[in-house]
């Protein structure tokens, strides 16, 4: 997406609304997740369990985004629903 820029419409089909909603809220993670990971909008949480050492953010009051980072990267590995709707995923 570097470099692109996303215009909304307010009125939309259902899918394209949440494409829409999807996009900003990817280029907001973009920019909070390269200042601090552990902190900003969304109630950053660090998990527990089988998503040790991932953290999960808010990106609407049922969607999450479940990311982990070192140094030099952030992986985002999920985005939308929530994790504990996850039963059979696999997380390296």
């Amino acid at each position: 997406m570097g470099g692109t820029n996303i215009f909304c419409k307010h009125r939309q089909s259902k899918g394209q609304h949440y494409l829409c909603n999807l996009y900003f809220w990817i280029r907001v993670l973009k920019d909070v997740l390269r200042n601090d990971p552990r902190q900003g909008i969304g109630k950053p949480e660090l998990l527990k369990h089988k998503f040790s050492g991932y953290w999960s953010r808010r990106i609407s009051q049922k969607d999450r985004v479940v990311y982990k980072f070192d140094e030099d990267n952030i992986y985002i590995v999920i985005i939308g629903g929530h994790y504990d709707n996850l039963v059979n995923l696999k997380i390296h």
